[in-house]
């Protein structure tokens, strides 16, 4: 059995009663990290964005309001430091002041960086301000380092029915795979066969791409 550590209904309460707090931290990163992975150290997270860091807009995934974010991704140890940068607190739940929880350290092609996702300061919608919720962007992301780790990180499917193990394939392959076993449904059962439930707060983008999908893409 695999002595890796995972992501339990323990870990879950944790991860819930941090962002109820009020996105507590623990010598300088969350508190449901810090207990977990002892290796992720405050430090890794003492730097903000350099000038030439890579950055996108993005939209907050927890709810509908979808407030506006930045996102900075940049070489491990080339970020300016907090001290030199004069980039202070100025409320703590405002976009302005750069939370340690809002930076994780990952991979991008191989190398080491870090990533941080800040509540845009001009979103109309938001202010610049961001709840309890949205300060967790960046720690859904996945990363060796935190509990996003168990991710899949390739497609899986059973060859030979339900009973076969689940085995690694492309992303060609699994498409390839879904848009053979969707279109014998519809052979034999007809369109009305082919139904989807989900959720997800992302509402208006995700819905329209659903539909999109069902409607348009399976003929």
């Amino acid at each position: 059995m695999s002595n890796e550590k995972e992501f339990s209904r323990r870990d879950l309460l944790k991860v819930s009663a941090a962002a109820a707090a009020g996105a507590c931290v623990m010598n300088g990163m969350p508190v449901f990290a810090a207990g977990k992975f002892l290796e992720a150290k405050a430090v890794e997270f003492a730097e903000l964005p350099p000038a030439h860091a890579e950055t996108y807009d993005t939209a907050c995934r927890y709810c509908h309001v979808m407030c506006g974010y930045k996102v900075y991704i940049w070489p491990k140890g080339t970020g300016l430091k907090p001290d030199k940068a004069k980039f202070y607190p100025v409320e703590k739940m405002r976009g302005d002041w750069p939370n340690p929880i809002f930076t994780i350290e990952a991979k991008k092609n191989g190398k080491d960086v870090l990533i941080m996702i800040v509540p845009d300061n001009k979103d109309v919608a938001s202010g610049s301000n961001y709840s309890v919720r949205g300060a967790f962007n960046a720690q859904s992301l996945y990363s060796e380092k935190l509990p996003t780790r168990i991710r899949l990180k390739k497609p899986m499917i059973r060859r030979g029915g339900k009973t076969s193990p689940l085995v690694e394939v492309s992303w060609d392959e699994a498409i390839g795979f879904c848009a053979d076993n969707f279109q014998k449904i519809i052979n034999q059962y007809g369109p009305d066969a082919i139904g989807a439930v989900y959720g997800d707060w992302g509402y208006l983008q995700n819905t329209h791409a659903l539909l999109k999908w069902l409607f348009t893409g399976i003929k």
